[in-house]
């Protein structure tokens, strides 16, 4: 399988050497996809250094004007030189694996969208490679969250931060200062369970009224009554 590289999310190393390998350890034949460019921002590099010292299956695509680094020129499948790399590294691929950047999140949802108008399949090489859903309809129908694809133990066991990320990307609207099983159950679609108070019963008298009971032919009935007016008349 073709795994395009995008993005310029910051990672550590070791977080980023070990998603790559685990990408390997399943699929054997793995070939990435990158922009081998002059001048790599974020964890790019950590990538680079990995490709290389692994002797992975790899393509570059670089721009026509930059310079790329020897060893991603020399080591490369094949080299591919366009104006537009990333475009051609997506048409080329069979999923994406994004470099999620926290400080620029509106260039990370595009490229997310990019990704998905391209049919890929996305996940988060500074997160796992936690899967990355992305609702190409979500402003058809605002007024209705997505369907989540996650189950509950998988949403668990994400950061608040990943969790608020997979929220925004289904189109569901989550509050500020929503906890981790707020968000958890909102991306779910579930209610918050009810917290029952002390006395919930729907046929308590109000303090105001009374019940007055009477018989009629041995039959015993009941009716509430304004209170003032009966303990008026009892005084009489």
């Amino acid at each position: 399988m073709k795994y395009a590289i995008v993005g310029i999310g910051d990672a550590t190393e070791s977080a980023v050497h070990e998603a790559l390998a685990d990408i390997l350890k399943k699929d054997k034949k793995a070939e990435f996809l990158i922009h081998a460019r002059r001048n790599p921002q974020g964890a790019v590099p950590s990538v680079y250094d990995f490709i290389v010292d692994n002797e992975c299956k790899f393509v570059s695509y670089t721009r026509i004007d930059d310079k790329a680094p020897k060893p991603l020129v020399e080591g490369a499948l094949d080299v591919v030189k366009t104006e537009t790399p990333l475009e051609s590294i997506l048409q080329d691929a069979d999923e994406a694996l994004l470099l999620w950047d926290e400080k620029d999140e509106q260039a990370s949802n595009r490229l997310a969208f990019m990704c998905a108008d391209q049919g890929l399949s996305i996940r988060d090489l500074t997160m796992a490679l936690t899967p990355i859903v992305v609702d190409v309809e979500e402003k058809a129908r605002p007024e209705e969250p997505a369907p989540a694809v996650f189950t509950r133990g998988e949403l668990e066991d994400m950061t608040v931060a990943v969790l608020k990320r997979q929220a925004k990307s289904l189109g569901v609207s989550i509050g500020a200062n929503a906890s981790k099983a707020d968000i958890i159950n909102t991306i779910l679609g579930e209610d918050m369970p009810e917290v029952a108070s002390d006395f919930h019963n729907e046929t308590l008298t109000p303090v105001n009224m009374a019940v007055v009971v009477w018989y009629e032919n041995g039959v015993m009935n009941s009716a509430q009554v304004p209170a003032e007016p009966l303990k008026t008349w009892l005084k009489m």
